[in-house]
């Protein structure tokens, strides 16, 4: 199990407050370390020898108006504590009975003497030991407030990191999938069949590639046109900023129409310096190359992998868009009814759910004919959003709608059927549960986008 950081910084706090003793026990820096018995038996040496010199008769001051010999292990016991003056004290004393014993001084310890000073020692050590406690508790709770105050500090600059990232995303990429493709459309609309056969001509390439400048801040590219025989023509057919000679021989150049997939300079660092960041063929399943885009310049932020990837399915997107023909006959073919756009869209929706298993549903509505359900069925397809595109059929009973939904999940075509749904109880006291409307819904297939068309029909057609 993983802590938070408060309960780490109160855990510690915790254990520094628990670790403080008692006075009349030892504190860890009140230890007898051998530089502080040295320190002290020179202290109390020092002080004897300058007591003896200054007053060889009595130099324990027993007989004189204060006895300064204690002041010693008095000065101990304020700066080691009770136990260490104490100590001190019995050192003092044993000193006293050495020069006694061996008629160095006359030394005379009277009760008064001993246990005055001995209370003196004592009451100065105490003191000392709990104002070394308050000083310990003090700092435990300055290093708890520090470490909150760093942990804040961090997760303070976290938040800003994300934030900033944030920015940069929504500046790199300020339009969505969805908004993309409904750009896409705009650039190259679907309104009719052909009406002349053979292969299309690239169309709208300027304006693809200012869209694509703004979504990836390109700042140097080019689009080039591919001849009938498969070779790479000079003359780019839409520029952004400053045009320069096409590199034929650049290795990401090469290994772009090599592979007939993007590539980008990281592929190939390990050959010669490349002139170009990215290139990306323009090309559909059913086509050789038609076109490549080259990109001299690009933001730094806007060159990674996700964008990449964003980029190449905005480009097969436009190429399946030019070439719609080859791509809706197998729907047509199964199908010969569905409307042509209806069937561009849903194979578009079956593209993207086999190259990159982006999917995209397709929702069959069925309302009775007459009375409120015509004005219900109607509003129905009004609350549609701009991306999706339903297809019409009407027969004496019923009304039907196929709904297709691109870039929709079936979790997102649940909440899509609630607000339809909410609308119907609101406005027209009806439901989507109702016993005569009828919903079903499909993931588009990758293989075959047809077959669930054909089943959503069938079921239509049984009720």
């Amino acid at each position: 199990m993983k802590h938070a950081p408060q309960d780490s910084i109160d855990g510690r706090l915790s254990t520094a407050l628990k670790g403080l003793r008692p006075s009349w026990v030892m504190n860890p820096n009140q230890a007898l370390q051998p530089q502080r018995l040295l320190e002290i038996a020179l202290l109390l040496a020092a002080g004897l020898l300058l007591s003896t010199l200054a007053r060889p008769q009595d130099p324990f001051w027993i007989h004189g108006d204060y006895p300064w010999i204690w002041l010693m292990p008095t000065v101990v016991a304020l700066r080691y504590g009770a136990l260490t003056g104490l100590l001190g004290a019995i050192v003092l004393l044993a000193l006293g009975f050495a020069l006694l014993r061996w008629h160095l001084a006359p030394v005379d310890f009277s009760s008064t003497f001993l246990v005055g000073g001995l209370v003196q020692v004592l009451v100065v050590g105490h003191v000392s030991d709990r104002w070394s406690e308050v000083h310990k508790r003090q700092k435990g709770s300055n290093q708890y407030l520090t470490e909150r105050l760093r942990a804040l500090t961090t997760a303070h600059y976290l938040l800003r990191v994300s934030h900033d990232r944030l920015e940069q995303e929504v500046y790199i990429r300020p339009v969505t999938l969805r908004g993309a493709i409904e750009r896409l459309r705009e650039i190259v609309p679907v309104l009719h069949p052909p009406s002349v056969s053979g292969s299309p001509m690239l169309g709208n390439t300027q304006a693809l590639l200012e869209l694509l400048s703004m979504l990836f801040q390109l700042t140097q590219a080019a689009i080039y046109p591919v001849s009938d025989r498969g070779k790479l023509l000079s003359q780019p057919v839409a520029t952004i900023g400053p045009v320069n000679p096409l590199q034929e021989d650049d290795p990401v150049l090469v290994h772009a129409l090599k592979r007939s997939r993007l590539t980008h300079l990281k592929e190939v660092l390990e050959e010669s310096p490349p002139h170009y960041l990215v290139v990306a063929p323009i090309v559909t399943d059913h086509t050789p190359i038609v076109a490549v885009l080259v990109v001299s310049e690009m933001s730094f932020l806007s060159l990674n992998q996700e964008n990449l990837e964003f980029l190449q399915v905005l480009l097969d997107y436009y190429a399946d868009s030019v070439f719609q023909s080859e791509l809706v006959r197998p729907i047509l073919e199964q199908v010969p009814e569905c409307q042509y756009r209806f069937g561009v869209e849903l194979a578009r929706a079956g593209q993207l759910r086999a190259r990159y298993d982006i999917r995209s549903s397709l929702v069959a509505l069925s309302f009775p004919q007459g009375g409120r359900h015509d004005t219900a069925f109607q509003d129905v397809l009004r609350q549609l959003r701009s991306l999706d595109l339903y297809w019409e059929e009407t027969t004496q009973e019923r009304q039907h709608a196929l709904v297709l939904l691109p870039l929709t999940q079936l979790p997102d075509v649940d909440e899509f059927l609630l607000r339809l749904d909410g609308g119907l109880k609101t406005h027209f006291e009806l439901s989507l549960e109702d016993p005569d409307i009828h919903t079903y819904t499909l993931l588009v297939d990758a293989v075959n986008p047809a077959g669930e068309l054909l089943l959503l029909r069938q079921m239509m057609r049984a009720l």
